[in-house]
């Protein structure tokens, strides 16, 4: 069990997000603050793999799911996400967790987590400090259709090239592109969070 900490100090934390089951390693590392509400945590991991958020996610941690209880029909047994932050979660002694967005394509995560002593409590947090490689686009069907969509974009002809790449908005898809500065001017963005919010229901 952690030691037990001051709810007053703010606490800062490093989350490393890895894509499970995909070869090679699609992951994030984010700094953040530990007074983060899991939903909010849950808007900046699907933010930094540059998903839009219309999808269902939960997190699941120590054999319980937190996600957002006011949906209709939500499982019995779901916790409501907005009543926990990362500092709570800490508490638990675990290093690592589960987190799924989209329960259809069911893109399911592990994150791994690290209180950090030495970070700056003035930086503007969260903040992306490394990364690798797309995100499979949102609706793709899961892995198999992503991996097919890959193969596809890059033969750059026929029918179900110019299907695909109408359907993606550009002609060409690079699985290998991540650029830290574009996740940033996401998870950073007030404007953006404030929007997701306002979309959830209380």
């Amino acid at each position: 069990m952690k030691t037990r900490q001051n709810k007053n100090q703010l606490h800062l934390y490093s989350l490393i997000i890895s894509l499970n089951d995909w070869k090679p390693t699609i992951w994030r590392k984010l700094w953040i603050r530990g007074d983060v509400k899991l939903n909010i945590l849950s808007y900046y991991i699907f933010s930094s793999m540059n998903w839009s958020g219309y999808h269902l996610s939960a997190f699941y941690i120590k054999n319980k799911t937190y996600s957002d209880i006011s949906i209709d029909d939500s499982p019995e047994g779901w916790i409501d996400w907005k009543k926990f932050t990362i500092d709570d979660i800490y508490q638990f002694g675990l290093t690592q967790f589960q987190y799924e967005y989209d329960f259809g394509d069911s893109w399911t995560m592990t994150v791994k987590i690290k209180a950090e002593k030495n970070l700056d409590p003035s930086a503007p947090y969260p903040v992306c400090v490394n990364g690798a490689n797309a995100a499979p686009p949102e609706d793709i069907g899961s892995y198999p259709g992503y991996e097919h969509f890959i193969k596809v974009m890059k033969k750059k002809k026929g029918k179900e090239y110019r299907e695909l790449s109408d359907w993606w908005g550009e002609d060409s898809f690079d699985p290998v592109f991540f650029v830290i500065d574009e996740v940033n001017d996401v998870i950073q963005d007030e404007a953006l969070l404030n929007e997701f919010l306002d979309e959830q229901i209380d």
